[in-house]
């Protein structure tokens, strides 16, 4: 049985010398039953509201295996 679902999307920044670094943003909380395609369409929203664009996103589920 499915507990819990969110994910974590990934992006780059540039730190005070000019590299990049890779940095990730979680939200929690989401829906158990949402579609792979959902929890993208949430990062694409949410990036744009924070001008990052994410390369990558992990969708992390918690199962209850007792």
């Amino acid at each position: 049985m499915v507990k819990e679902l969110s994910a974590r999307y990934y992006f780059v920044v540039h730190d005070d010398d000019g590299k990049e670094r890779l940095k990730y943003r979680s939200i929690f909380g989401l829906s158990i039953d949402a579609p792979d395609q959902d929890v993208i369409l949430l990062g694409e929203a949410y990036g744009a509201l924070k001008d990052e664009i994410y390369y990558a996103v992990e969708k992390n589920v918690t199962h209850i295996i007792k």
